[in-house]
Formats: C-alpha cells, structure tokens, sequence
C-alpha cells in the first residue's frame, strides 16, 4: 500500500513499514473496529474518509483532521489495522510513548474503555509525570500503616477485620476534648479495623497516585 506524502525522496511512503508496539495497538484498536472491517481486518477508505468526515470516529482532533487531509492521498483503497496505525504514526509524531507512559496507559486500560483510549492519552495520560514524584500518598499510606499497626499491637485484643480502634487514644476525634484542635486533622489517619484500612489504601493506590502524578501533592494534599 502506498501513501503519497511526505517521507522518501520521490514523495512516498510504504504505510507496512509499521514497528510493532503493544500499547499503541491497544490505544486505537477500539477506533479501528469503529471503522467496523471486513472479514480479511481491512476497511474502505472512503468509510474511513466518512468516518472522519463526520467526526465519529474516537480519534484526538488534531490527528482526525490530519487524517482527513491525507487520506484521500492513498490510491490502494483499503486500509488494514497495521496500515491505519501507520497511517496515525505519520499524522502524528508524538504517536508513541515513552516507558513510564506506556506503563501508566497499559495499567489505566484496565478501566479506559477502548474507544476512549486515545481522548484518554491526548488529554490526561500525557499530563501525567514524576516530578515531583508521587510522595504524599505513599507517605499518608505508610502513616496509616503505621498507626494501624501499633493500635494492633498495644490495644488489648488488637484490631480485627471490622473493629478495633482506641477511643482513647490521642489520635481520635472527640467532641469532649475540642481544645484538642489536632484531633479534627488526626482522625483521618485512623481505621475501624483491616478492613476498612485495607479498602483505603486500596483506593489510595489505584486512584490517589495517578491524582497525585497530574495534580502534584499540594492539590491533592488539600482535597484530602
């Protein structure tokens, strides 16, 4: 298949010219299959031209319109999954991902629906960096952790799945020791029980270190 465009010096590039690359497949496979290809995996590309045309297909706006422009430019008529990411790659030269964004988008796909993949990356995943690094949830984590684990150790009977908490500890809002102020910020470090710490961490992991990696600590620290 040839794809007349910038590239070669007679003008022409060979869309089968495609390096192989597992996030990049994953992250426009749904728009592929939007194209809805026939039994061989091809599609028409007048229904890519269609498709394109009446913006329904999930594909970033700046790469869509690229698309458009350079479509009508292939004479072989159809265009194969490999071809179409090609195709992608040369409207686009910030297509690939470096290794920490691959490994933040193969983790996020879990939940990203596949026709939002690409809307997902274009608009947040890209945002997304470790400087600074993502410390306030892991230290928080270990805080509570930590705190769990010595009520564990020091309240008589320790903590069980669903209960176990010192009322009288330093740590624990009371309303009848409200000049206590710090107590309004150091109940949130405390857990009734493995379960109720285990979930919460949980939560912390999977959604407050992606928060954290777009939104940096001081904003991530004032919601929480």
């Amino acid at each position: 298949m040839e794809y007349y465009g910038r590239g070669n010096k007679d003008g022409r590039l060979e869309l089968n010219e495609y390096q192989p690359d597992w996030e990049f497949e994953h992250r426009y496979l749904g728009a592929f299959h939007e194209l809805k290809p026939d039994e061989e995996g091809r599609v028409k590309m007048r229904q890519l031209n269609h498709k394109l045309r009446n913006k329904d297909l999930g594909l970033p706006e700046h790469i869509r319109d690229d698309m458009l422009r350079r479509a009508d430019m292939n004479h072989d008529g159809y265009l194969d999954f490999h071809e179409f990411l090609r195709l992608i790659e040369l409207v686009d030269s910030h297509a690939h991902l470096d290794r920490f964004h691959k490994a933040v988008a193969l983790a996020s796909y879990v939940v990203v629906p596949e026709s939002e993949r690409p809307q997902f990356v274009e608009s947040e995943l890209r945002h997304y960096n470790c400087c600074p690094p993502p410390l306030f949830m892991i230290l928080i984590s270990l805080t509570e952790l930590a705190l769990s684990l010595y009520t564990h150790f020091t309240l008589e009977g320790g903590m069980t799945m669903a209960g176990g908490v010192d009322r009288n500890g330093p740590l624990i809002y009371s309303p009848f020791r409200r000049k206590e102020a710090w107590r309004l910020l150091t109940y949130m470090l405390i857990h009734a029980g493995w379960t109720h710490l285990i979930v919460n961490l949980a939560v912390q992991f999977i959604l407050g270190i992606p928060l954290e990696l777009v939104h940096k600590y001081w904003r991530v620290g004032t919601l929480t």
